[in-house]
């Protein structure tokens, strides 16, 4: 309390005496102008890309038709690698790297896209990189843990921004340029989930990294190390291709001095994320790296992530942890600098009386500091409803402020909703999402619903909340953060979603409308058709399982339906409702 309370004295007499407002040395992510809804931070992480955005359209038909026949689903999170093929789009992608495979010269190695959804940069973490750099010096690695939005996703980024891999403007440090690797691992994205494609993707980032030309050569000069990475046989035998592949070359290349740094880090966040309706296959990656780790170089480091609660992931590896939960400077830090550099913020605080202000500004501070946690997602939003004007400070009781996230959310939406009717659509489209087996664009959501209202319409009831579902640079909608995903499938809450069952309908009667030819648009058929109840119907002699698996049948053909049996298992999404449905279909047609 006291050194709080000095440091605000210190700030308000520069701010009543000069009329200026101090800079922060404490921030260092960069503002930008948010209009209405409060000063946001610019997502430093995203990088250009040659998709269109939805708002680039000049009408709906050429919107459908751009995003009709492509998923931007297999690709997750958070940044791009320049100059590199993103993701499985669709399977034109995938026939067309065959020519790409035969060129001299070229891996056919592709690493995932990734992309922060949202401003999840809110500032520097020197002490934690600090201590992260001592590790790097004695350990193999380390573990940073924390409460749901405590940075930990920001602290890798950061890392990310600042090496290679991330363009930064000013000449990499000696620390971040060791960054050789990263990977995002997110709920809503069943490619950052598979074991496959998150070895195949570091593969390909390491192959890029300047540090580690050598090992590009060297599976170029060994064609049967580059194909123990592909996908198909990293799902056979993925502990053999790390090591053969991986482990094995660098360590060579290292001792003959081929490699152009002491020590290399790879990053790998959110271990503890859970893959859609599934309990079990999210550890696989958890476990695998836990079994693996002692196989890796000295020199070649990990810095993993995951929540608190969930220290039986990485418990096995003999890593030391960072809990960001045990110190609250941060936090303060970051409060006090948006409280005393953004005028917005300011100027809705108001002095009833001027002898208690400073009183009333250290107490808000405590109050969001202790409220929050240890999570800056919730001080970021108590922060921008302030400066946004939704909430007015004007006494030491707080009692208009939200006392935790769920507060906060209902808060948020009973601004923009105030009857149940009005939140009908967006409550169709959180719906949808959360139903949906990875990010969809609005387009496609847009025909899943078949609003009945156009699609201007449509789009003005997304753009209430398009900070809380916010739309990527490829055009599909990922949540903010899943503490929001997670809180809007709670039933006691009053913005609860449809029933997803309901969603699961609409879904296969999108894909009835389509061809379904390719893997990705198979697995999600046979999802949304296992959990479909459109075919229940009492009083009939045909079964709902059996009409389910002739429907498959019918719309699939065989090769497709062999293709996808061979990697059905390692997709996160595939639960045993679907693994049945597909088996029932297989045994089917070899019968008939």
């Amino acid at each position: 309390m006291g050194r709080t309370s000095s440091k605000i004295n210190k700030r308000l007499e520069d701010i009543i005496r000069g009329n200026t407002l101090p800079r922060c040395s404490a921030s260092k992510a960069k503002k930008a102008d948010s209009g209405a809804g409060g000063p946001a931070y610019e997502p430093v992480c995203r990088l250009d890309r040659n998709i269109c955005h939805m708002s680039e359209f000049d009408s709906l038909s050429e919107s459908l038709d751009k995003f009709s026949d492509v998923d931007p689903c297999n690709d997750s999170g958070f940044y791009e690698q320049t100059g590199s093929i993103t993701g499985d789009l669709n399977e034109s992608l995938n026939s067309s790297l065959t020519t790409v495979q035969e060129l001299p010269g070229i891996l056919p190695l592709r690493p995932l896209y990734f992309e922060v959804p949202g401003d999840n940069m809110v500032r520097s973490r020197e002490e934690v990189m600090d201590k992260l750099k001592n590790l790097m010096k004695e350990q193999r690695g380390a573990v940073i843990t924390g409460t749901s939005g405590a940075g930990k996703t920001s602290i890798l980024l950061d890392m990310v921004v600042n090496s290679h891999f991330g363009r930064p403007s000013s000449p990499v440090s000696d620390f971040y340029k060791n960054v050789v690797g990263y990977h995002f691992m997110h709920h809503q994205d069943p490619a950052s989930l598979d074991l496959a494609q998150v070895l195949h993707s570091l593969a390909a980032q390491l192959t890029q990294h300047p540090a580690l030309t050598a090992y590009r050569q060297h599976l170029l000069d060994r064609p049967d190390l580059a194909a123990m990475l592909s996908k198909q046989a990293l799902r056979k035998n993925p502990g053999e291709s790390l090591v053969k592949a991986i482990l094995d070359p660098l360590r060579q290349l290292y001792k003959e001095d081929m490699i152009e740094v002491d020590q290399a880090i790879i990053l790998i966040d959110g271990l503890d994320e859970q893959p859609v309706n599934s309990d079990s296959r999210s550890a696989s990656i958890a476990e695998f790296f836990s079994s693996t780790c002692l196989k890796f170089p000295k020199w070649l480091k990990l810095i993993l992530t995951h929540r608190s609660n969930r220290t039986e992931l990485t418990q096995l590896m003999g890593l030391p942890y960072v809990n960001l939960d045990l110190d609250e400077e941060d936090i303060i830090e970051y409060i006090e600098s948006r409280i005393f550099t953004e005028q917005r913020i300011m100027s809705n605080i108001v002095y009833t009386d001027e002898r208690r202000k400073n009183r009333l500004l250290v107490k808000l501070v405590n109050f969001i500091t202790e409220h929050a946690d240890g999570s800056f997602l919730y001080a970021k939003l108590i922060l921008d409803l302030i400066a946004g004007g939704q909430l007015i400070i004007k006494s030491e009781s707080f009692s208009a402020v939200p006392h935790n996230l769920k507060e906060v959310f209902t808060l948020l939406l009973n601004l923009r909703f105030p009857s149940v009717s009005s939140f009908a659509t967006v409550s169709q489209i959180f719906s949808a999402s959360l139903a949906s087996t990875r990010p969809r664009s609005l387009a496609q959501i847009y025909r899943i619903l078949e609003f009945e209202h156009g699609f201007n319409r449509f789009k003005q009831e997304y753009s209430k909340v398009a900070n809380l579902l916010v739309t990527r640079s490829d055009g599909s909608l990922m949540f903010l953060h899943r503490e929001f995903s997670d809180w809007l499938q709670d039933p006691s809450n009053k913005f609860h979603s449809s029933p997803l069952d309901i969603m699961h309908n609409k879904f296969v009667g999108y894909f009835s409308s389509l061809q379904v030819t390719s893997t990705n648009k198979t697995l999600d058929f046979i999802y949304h058709l296992a959990h479909c109840t459109a075919f229940e119907q009492t009083g009939e002699l045909v079964t709902s399982a059996d009409k389910k698996f002739l429907f498959l049948t019918y719309k699939v053909d065989d090769p497709t339906l062999n293709k996808v049996n061979d990697m059905a298992e390692s997709v996160s999404f595939m639960d045993q409702k679907c693994l049945d449905l597909l088996k029932l279909a297989l045994k089917t047609k070899s019968s008939s």
